[in-house]
């Protein structure tokens, strides 16, 4: 095998993997593929828990966010700060693989 073959096999290889993985990957994000079990049915003796402490937290905050836009009225007219742009890992790695295939091949 010349040096150019081994390169294809390599890259194609390579480009498999990574393709089966993500194949992979979408599977298990698509959740189980087997009937879906009911949930048990709540028992008698269960009660809900008293939820009042968070109730109470909930609207203490309610009330110091409210407190606080009107003593600002200008973040009314906050219209957003500098423009950005993210690339995350998955963008690196198909950017990254592209420039391997353009070597290789």
């Amino acid at each position: 095998m010349t040096l150019d073959k081994v390169r294809k096999h390599i890259a194609a290889t390579v480009l498999g993997v990574l393709l089966m993985g993500t194949a992979a990957g979408q599977a298990r994000a698509a959740g189980p593929s087997g009937p879906a079990v009911p949930p048990p049915a709540p028992a008698a003796t269960q009660t809900a828990p008293a939820s009042s402490a968070a109730t109470e937290e909930t609207t203490a905050r309610e009330t110091q966010y409210g407190q606080r836009e009107t003593q600002s009225p200008q973040a009314a007219d906050f219209k957003g700060g500098a423009v950005g742009i993210f690339i995350g890992g998955s963008t690196i790695a198909v950017v990254l693989l592209l420039v391997l295939l353009i070597i290789l091949l």
